[in-house]
């Protein structure tokens, strides 16, 4: 029987001949290379506690990550700060040491990060002064002229944070 793959007429050896599995003529054969490929956990001989602690693991996963795709719009490129509102977030209910594990955080960068995520900002109050006075010339002032305004008005200040 010819198929036609990509507009080209094959016969169904030839289309499907390039997988391994389906050089193979015997039906029985594929099933067992594929049922012998397949890893699966010897899940009789495991105790209660061990497929507990496997469930418990993947909901602490799922969890994590449910928090981590809903905060962060690519979750591979998460920050360590995002990724310690999420441990913040679910650690009432997973334990701290697995939490940390999962998201590939080291203890010390989690406290320091929720330590920085408690702090205020410390120019705060310039940054409002900067945008009411770049909002009030409705854009027109560059950091040069700001700068300048802002150091008429006895606020000394380096270009750089403007």
């Amino acid at each position: 029987m010819p198929l036609s793959v990509s507009g080209n007429a094959h016969t169904e050896t030839e289309a499907l001949g390039h997988w391994p599995r389906v050089r193979e003529k015997n039906p029985s054969r594929w099933r067992h290379q594929y049922q012998s490929q397949v890893v699966r956990p010897d899940d009789d001989n495991r105790s209660r506690e061990e497929l507990l602690a496997e469930v418990n693991q993947l909901r602490m996963e799922l969890a994590y990550l449910k928090k981590l795709d809903a905060l962060v719009q690519s979750p591979e490129k998460a920050s360590a700060a995002e990724k310690t509102q999420v441990v913040q977030e679910l650690r009432q209910l997973f334990p701290m040491a697995g939490l940390l594990k999962l998201a590939k955080l080291p203890r010390s960068t989690f406290y320091y990060q929720q330590q920085a995520l408690h702090t205020a900002d410390k120019y705060q109050q310039l940054k409002e002064k900067i945008r009411t006075r770049f909002d009030r010339h409705r854009g027109r002032y560059g950091y040069r002229r700001i700068t300048a305004e802002l150091r008429q008005s006895r606020k000394q200040v380096n270009h750089k944070l403007v």
